[in-house]
């Protein structure tokens, strides 16, 4: 039984400890929490600048086609 316990209570910590991690991660890509240490990861404003140089003006050439655009 304290063999179980134990280990319940590790997997615990570190289940938890694994969950902070990946939240933290994903609110920094999101660009939520700042960059630590110099390194920034936000992903977000990249994506959107491409989507709008790339991707917009290629479905304005076929605007007519698509429906409800």
């Amino acid at each position: 039984r304290k063999h179980n316990r134990d280990a319940t209570i590790i997997s615990m910590i570190l289940g938890f400890i694994c969950l902070a991690l990946f939240v933290d991660g994903l609110l920094r890509i999101l660009g939520i929490i700042p960059p630590f240490a110099g390194l920034d990861v936000n992903v977000i404003d990249q994506i959107v600048e491409r989507v709008e140089h790339e991707v917009i003006p290629q479905v304005q050439k076929y605007q007519r086609y698509i429906p409800g655009i």
